[in-house]
């Protein structure tokens, strides 16, 4: 069988599309809570705009498409000081018993001019059950970063009570008492073994991004002092996370003095009970794999149906 390696064009979109549902129905055996069985409108949008914005490549079977890579980018301040590429978890799938080594041609041929043009550093976003893809990346240099995780709003958790503390929802515009708690999570972040390079927010710069992210906070309350906060917003970090019923963790801490006291799986509890009042009927949460406070928590009632890789090229190749 002849492969060959073109630009990925408009011209793929049906082909690349059928390849991502393939993709997603084969993490839904493994993920229930992907309930949504009808992505091709979703995926014909997403990659006809990735392939319009960004650059990819095709590779093309005796003809037919059997892969393709694509990236937004290069963008600078990608990861730090980096000059970076991202390909989204529609930007890239593969088909045929040889997927590892094809997805690695993938990998080569796109960062081949990625790299050309000032790109140093790589993210790829892949299912978390897509074992050729994985090997693949872990064989080119790659490390998990991030996942994303998911769960139903049903059923409800089992919770042990937390005396003494309340709970309660408050819009962003009555956030600023979270301030300190916000800052809190970017400083354990800073920390090992996470080490994420961020600073730490003003009280105008928090005010401005809750506006602009338009989030809702579920507070938990020791008193009248705010000991822990969980953010929501209506889309997280990939195309799944749009869906009309699904709600989308970008932030979470609590105080640690307040840890081991079931405060936060209580509050949790009660964000669950408010979503699903509503009609909502998942909730998905994206966290960096690095921390391991974020990994052992969230894992325990929610499944990660993806992982984001990284590798960064120094100048020693």
């Amino acid at each position: 069988m002849t492969l060959r390696f073109v630009p990925l064009g408009e011209g793929h979109v049906p082909a690349a599309v059928a390849l991502a549902q393939d993709a997603y129905t084969a993490e839904r055996r493994h993920v229930p809570a992907l309930t949504v069985s009808d992505v091709a409108d979703l995926f014909t949008e997403a990659i006809t705009g990735l392939i319009k914005h960004g650059h990819g490549v095709a590779a093309l079977r005796d003809g037919e498409l059997a892969g393709y890579l694509a990236f937004y980018g290069p963008f600078e301040n990608f990861f730090g000081d980096g000059t970076g590429a991202f390909s989204p978890l529609h930007g890239n799938a593969a088909t045929g018993s040889d997927r590892a080594r094809l997805s690695s041609l993938l990998f080569q041929h796109a960062a081949e001019e990625l790299t050309a043009r000032g790109a140093n550093t790589f993210a790829i976003t892949i299912y978390s059950h897509d074992q050729d893809a994985a090997t693949a990346l872990s064989l080119n240099g790659f490390g998990i970063r991030c996942a994303d995780a998911i769960r139903l709003v049903d059923p409800p958790l089992d919770l042990a009570p937390s005396p003494g503390i309340t709970f309660a929802e408050v819009g962003w515009a009555d956030a600023g008492e979270l301030l300190p708690l916000k800052n809190g999570l970017v400083r354990h972040l800073r920390h090992s073994p996470a080490f994420v390079a961020a600073g730490e927010f003003s009280p105008e710069e928090f005010t401005a991004l809750n506006e602009r992210r338009q989030t809702r906070f579920f507070v938990a309350r020791d008193g009248q002092r705010p000991v822990g906060y969980l953010e929501l917003t209506d889309d997280g970090e990939n195309i799944l996370t749009t869906a009309p019923d699904m709600a989308n963790i970008c932030g979470a801490f609590l105080d640690e003095r307040y840890r081991g006291r079931d405060v936060y799986r209580n509050l949790l509890g009660f964000t669950l009970t408010t979503l699903r009042n509503e009609g909502v009927r998942r909730i998905g949460v994206d966290f960096e794999t690095m921390n391991p406070a974020a990994l052992h928590f969230w894992t325990k009632d929610f499944t990660i149906y993806t992982y984001s890789y990284a590798r960064r090229i120094d100048k020693l190749g």
